[in-house]
């Protein structure tokens, strides 16, 4: 197992996004092919990989706008496994249709591993269905298109996380509570934001996707920061409200049972005086 896969590629100078020492495609289906894997099980995996969300991050990304960012460990790890085929990337034009719909209809740029990045313009240059069910979403004015709607939505996150963390006093425990949802969506907002800048702004590419970015570094690097204060701040609130949740709880049943006790004394007496005015 691990001492074949070493054996395979000791000899391989392979970077992807980095430029391949006499690579290229021929040279990427000559590496993958040193380790041949059955034709059904590459098929099964990628089936999976694209019909279901092995990872279950539907509760942490829900807004359907969100998809990408949702999928991306799978987008990855279907990026490598496509190697394995490269049939499918050359030659399936439906399948290959199917995936950039699903994992790379906004999004051209994606992480492997350990800040290595892939950019799939470059990458399935030479497959022709991967390159043909690409093109659409590389066309320039879907480019700028995105471009734009991720330089707003920056600034939208900008604005909400100047409102939440520079409003003295704003964010208590109670105000948290009431505002879960609205908080934690904002949080969403401002990941998916920066990792979409992050990665197609990234000095690995091998061209600039845009000529002129409408978002300095400078507003980025604000982002970034604003977003991790916020984060660890409301990480501290819900620690803390989970650390007392049982103190709070046994509080609140004993101001309930006081309540109740109280509620029954009243009607105990009103019912005494009813019942002394009627013997009168």
């Amino acid at each position: 197992g691990g001492r074949g896969a070493g054996t395979a590629v000791r000899s391989s100078s392979s970077s992807l996004s980095g430029g391949v020492k006499g690579g290229g495609v021929a040279y990427d289906d000559k590496l993958f092919s040193r380790l041949p894997l059955p034709s059904y099980l590459i098929q099964s995996v990628i089936g999976r990989l694209l019909s279901d969300d092995l990872y279950q991050h539907s509760t942490a990304y829900p807004n359907f706008q969100h998809r990408s960012t949702r999928l991306a460990k799978q987008a990855s790890m279907l990026f490598v496994v496509l190697f394995f085929q490269p049939s499918t990337l050359q030659s399936e034009f439906g399948t290959m249709r199917e995936i950039v719909d699903k994992f790379f209809s906004d999004n051209w740029v994606i992480p492997l591993y350990m800040g290595t990045i892939v950019d799939l313009a470059r990458e399935w240059d030479g497959f022709e269905a991967a390159k043909l069910a690409l093109e659409n979403v590389l066309v320039e004015s879907n480019v700028e298109r995105l471009e734009k709607e991720n330089g707003l939505l920056i600034e939208t996150c900008l604005a909400e996380l100047n409102e939440c963390l520079l409003t003295q006093g704003k964010l208590t425990d109670q105000y948290v509570i009431d505002h879960t949802n609205e908080l934690l969506n904002t949080v969403r907002r401002n990941n998916v934001a920066l990792r979409w800048r992050l990665l197609h702004s990234s000095k690995q590419l091998a061209q600039k996707t845009w000529n002129q970015k409408s978002i300095s570094t400078d507003t980025v690097i604000t982002l970034l920061l604003s977003s991790s204060e916020l984060e660890h701040r409301l990480h501290d609130i819900f620690s803390r409200l989970l650390t007392t949740k049982a103190e709070k709880w046994g509080e609140a049943r004993h101001q309930a049972e006081q309540r109740v006790l109280e509620l029954g004394r009243f009607f105990t007496e009103s019912s005494n005086q009813q019942q002394q005015l009627i013997a009168n």
